[in-house]
């Protein structure tokens, strides 16, 4: 999922202007995004993530700002600065993420570990990318008791 969302970029980037700027936008590809990375079967959440998604995944001015953002995003990582973070920390995971992986936030919380105070990483299961939105209360309540613990 990784590559095709790097060849997706590049080929918007490549193409003229307009044509670069209905790829990006285009509702199809929102819409193939958001079924692609979620998990859920509840047709309630799944309704709810796409109407965000067609809402707001298309909302951007510059090709060349999210263009260079996406580019941001995978050049570098919090692992980059993880032995910076000398503070708590809390990291939600979906076990069934397309572009990360709970190895990967495994690593990075052992990381953390070595100068933060506090870690906790937190995995759902039957989760990918969309937490937010396929586990919102969960989340919700993991960021809170995070919050009340001393």
């Amino acid at each position: 999922l990784a590559r095709l969302a790097q060849g997706y970029y590049a080929a918007s980037a490549a193409l003229p202007e307009s044509l670069g700027m209905a790829l990006l936008s285009s509702p199809v590809v929102v819409w193939f995004t958001g079924t692609v990375m979620a998990k859920t079967q509840d047709r309630h959440t799944l309704a709810y993530l796409h109407d965000q998604h067609q809402r707001y995944f298309s909302a951007f001015d510059h090709r060349r700002v999210l263009v260079e953002s996406y580019r941001a995003s995978i050049r570098g990582t919090v692992l980059d600065v993880a032995d910076r973070l000398a503070l708590p920390v809390l990291l939600v995971a979906g076990a069934q993420d397309e572009l990360g992986s709970v190895a990967g936030q495994e690593r990075l919380a052992r990381r953390i570990r070595e100068v933060s105070p506090r870690v906790r990483l937190e995995v759902f299961d039957g989760v990918g990318h969309l937490i937010h939105y396929e586990r919102a209360p969960e989340t919700a309540g993991v960021m809170r008791d995070f919050l009340r613990t001393d």
